[in-house]
């Protein structure tokens, strides 16, 4: 006879429309769990069933959320859908609050979509070089080449006006074709810091904003409209990391066997 009772006509009733692996779950919980003293039933006893109700974003019938005898527990059809329960009420807390997770695991997680990317880079572009005299343009696209961002073409045009200016004032010429040179060098220098910016920002948006920029703390650019946090990626690390009972089980991280069922205390 079962030691599991029902407590209400209520629950009685949703008992009826449970699969029978869950009723057999429910059985085993008692025969895994149900005899200890902090379960609140001796050996022998029964243990009550006071609510019973489907839970999570799986398909249906395949994960309950049932309390017996003042303690809650999450039981899953099995592991593998366990895992998924888990990943996907991570990717919803990941969404909703990102804050609660440390930005150092969720840096690499961090993105920001291509056509965002594209504006910000020509942004910065504008920003940095517009406004830059002729002089400034050369050093500043040399430093940029030989430091930051190797690009040979642009290499070539600033060593070609650098020869060019050395050339006409040893003649004592007028330098006719300095301009001409500088206007190349100043639209390469524009294309190519909006190449490299763009390129940053879709590899580690992150290093680039807080650290090379300092634009923000890592806790402000997560609030910026323009970055996304791929929260599917993120939660399936955590739990491939950390374990599904760290996330389903805050009461004692732990997995009950059932065998092939698995449930986790949640109270």
């Amino acid at each position: 006879m079962s030691r599991v009772t029902y407590d209400s006509d209520e629950v009685r009733e949703m008992k009826e429309d449970l699969p029978e692996w869950m009723v057999k779950a429910i059985e085993e919980l008692y025969n895994h769990v149900g005899i200890g003293e902090d379960f609140g039933a001796e050996d022998g006893e029964s243990v009550t069933v006071q609510d019973i109700s489907e839970t999570y974003f799986i398909r249906p019938g395949s994960a309950y959320q049932v309390e017996l005898n003042q303690e809650e527990y999450d039981v899953f059809q099995d592991i593998e859908v366990a895992e998924q329960g888990a990943i996907e009420y991570l990717e919803e807390l990941i969404g909703m609050e990102p804050e609660m997770f440390d930005p150092d695991f969720l840096r690499h997680y961090m993105e920001v979509m291509p056509a965002d990317a594209r504006m910000i880079a020509i942004d910065e572009a504008d920003a940095i070089i517009g406004d830059l005299d002729d002089d400034e343009v050369v050093d500043r696209a040399k430093d940029f080449v030989e430091q930051i961002y190797s690009n040979r073409e642009l290499r070539g045009l600033i060593r070609d006006y650098e020869l060019y200016i050395d050339e006409m004032e040893e003649e004592g010429e007028e330098n006719g074709e300095a301009e001409e040179l500088l206007n190349e060098i100043r639209e390469l220098y524009e294309y190519v810091y909006r190449e490299y910016v763009e390129n940053r920002l879709l590899d580690d948006p992150v290093d680039y904003f807080v650290h090379e920029l300092g634009a923000y703390t890592e806790e402000e650019l997560f609030e910026q409209p323009f970055i996304r946090i791929d929260a599917r990626d993120a939660a399936r690390a955590a739990v491939l990391s950390d374990g599904i009972a760290h996330f389903l089980a805050p009461y004692d991280m732990e997995t009950v066997e059932l065998g092939g069922p698995v449930a986790f205390r949640i109270n």
